[in-house]
């Protein structure tokens, strides 16, 4: 594998790193999202002093809790699939950061609807409910995950497949042959090993075995010194 694909490797895992960072993160934030109380309120219903409640984003908004879980598995699922399946996944995930972004955008723009919190709260007609507020940071938190999600699953998306990188690393012993003949043979370098390397080819001892293998020989063309073979005894 040459330098530079070495390094396009490395490149390759990093972005897969922080795209799974970023989703698995983006997860725990709608989770804690979804278990924070989005709606404080006071309630008195006559029957006994007035008592604070809280609607969590769970009960607000249902999908979160299934969002946040889904978003957890396809962080694991990212390391497992290779080339387009990683794309798609990438592609799921957006779909679900996307969804998560839904109801906290509504309820912080729109606020609180006091019927919906009556009806999601299974409080009687006569109860009264008074200082009915949002509280701005838990649904901020699901859209600050829902963004982290989205990043990451850009990420996944235009990131290099991971799929070349494994062929590389792995070829089968006709592939080192081909591409050992083809350093051996490229009679435009001075000598196959030193042409090899000026190419940035790893002529390493491996390259040099699949040389033979193929029928070549890794030092044709190479230097071999002055010719002595005058000075040799018996030659005339």
């Amino acid at each position: 594998m040459t330098a530079a694909a070495v390094e396009q490797q490395g490149r390759t895992k990093r972005r897969r790193a922080l795209a799974m960072v970023l989703v698995l993160a983006g997860a725990s934030l709608v989770w804690a999202s979804s278990r924070a109380g989005w709606i404080a309120m006071s309630v008195a219903d006559g029957l006994q002093p007035a008592r604070l409640e809280a609607v969590i984003g769970a009960t607000w908004a249902a999908e979160l809790g299934p969002i946040a879980l889904a978003m957890g598995a396809a962080v694991i699922a990212m390391l497992v699939v290779r080339g387009r399946f990683h794309r798609l996944v990438g592609i799921v995930i957006a779909v679900l950061a996307g969804a998560a972004a839904v109801s906290p955008i509504r309820v912080l723009v729109a606020g609180v609807d006091e019927d919906r919190v009556r009806q999601l709260e299974s409080l009687p007609v006569r109860a009264e409910i008074a200082d009915l507020s949002l509280t701005i940071w838990a649904p901020s938190l699901a859209l600050l995950g829902a963004a982290a999600g989205l990043a990451g699953a850009a990420l996944a998306i235009v990131a290099p497949s991971p799929e070349g990188a494994a062929r590389s690393r792995y070829q089968t012993p006709a592939a080192r042959r081909d591409d050992a003949r083809a350093v051996m043979r490229d009679e435009e370098r001075d000598g196959a090993i030193s042409g090899g390397t000026a190419a940035g080819i790893p002529l390493n001892e491996r390259l040099l075995w699949d040389a033979l293998d193929a029928g070549e020989d890794p030092t044709a063309g190479a230097d071999e010194g002055p010719d002595n073979s005058g000075n040799r005894p018996g030659l005339g």
